[in-house]
């Protein structure tokens, strides 16, 4: 008798275990920071909100790669996912998504149980949390708690990146804005219309926040020599643009 066993699914290596720091896609991720350390220097950036239009732009895995830069350089750095509709920061770097804001947020959980320990001494995490059926209303009657949260982590950490869901779905990047040093807005050169991103900059326009500046990503024609020349074997790094 024959028996079924099922495959096993491939370990997917963890952002950290995929990170190179000689890679161009890392280089470019360096040149960003750099840009983004001289914006603040004097002005005192220490929380930055990133953000997209639509999904699936690469927010996230910005936010990862920033923090792996800035945790490299010996900043005392912290990701705060705020994206509790479909958080990936956990799963980048192998984590429990819980303990996390959630819970926090809904007071399930204290401040310091929500610290999740990355394999970087410099680099720690605040997941999502548990699951809510409704984060925009957990957020609403939470900002004041989440405002508390970010200035006790600016208090603790160099720098603070907070990723959060894409602003044109859903308004929670507009509550946030406001509360951060800093925005970031992640567009993906080819994909989003420039009416789409009209949309998303009169939003965040409208939270009178702080924005740094747009990163266009996957930008694969822009450096073509890099790729002719098998300097890279990745799409291309975010191209920044103030």
């Amino acid at each position: 008798m024959k028996r079924f066993f099922k495959k096993k699914k491939k370990r997917e290596p963890s952002l950290l275990e995929q990170y190179d720091p000689e890679s161009f896609g890392a280089i470019e991720i360096q040149r960003l920071f750099g840009m983004l350390s001289r914006k603040g220097s004097g002005s005192g950036f220490m929380s930055i909100m990133v953000t997209s239009p639509l999904p699936q732009e690469g927010k996230s895995l910005l936010v990862g790669n920033l923090a792996l830069v800035a945790a490299h350089a010996h900043q005392r750095t912290l990701i705060l996912d705020a994206d509790m509709r479909r958080p990936i920061q956990h799963r980048q770097f192998h984590l429990s998504s819980s303990p996390g804001l959630s819970d926090y947020l809904q007071k399930t959980a204290e401040f310091d149980q929500i610290f999740h320990n990355t394999e970087l001494e410099n680099l720690k995490l605040i997941p999502c949390g548990s699951h809510v059926s409704s984060p925009s209303a957990l957020l609403q009657l939470g900002i004041p708690d989440f405002k508390a949260l970010l200035d006790r982590c600016q208090m603790d950490f160099d720098i603070v990146f907070v990723d959060v869901p894409p602003v044109i779905p859903v308004n929670d990047a507009e509550r946030i804005a406001s509360l951060v040093d800093g925005v970031v807005l992640v567009v993906t050169s080819g994909k989003t219309y420039r009416e789409i991103i009209d949309r998303a900059l009169k939003l965040l326009d409208r939270s009178n926040c702080n924005l740094l500046g747009i990163v266009l990503n996957n930008v694969k024609g822009v450096l073509p020599y890099y790729y002719e020349s098998g300097y890279s074997q990745y799409s291309a790094g975010p191209i920044w643009s103030e």
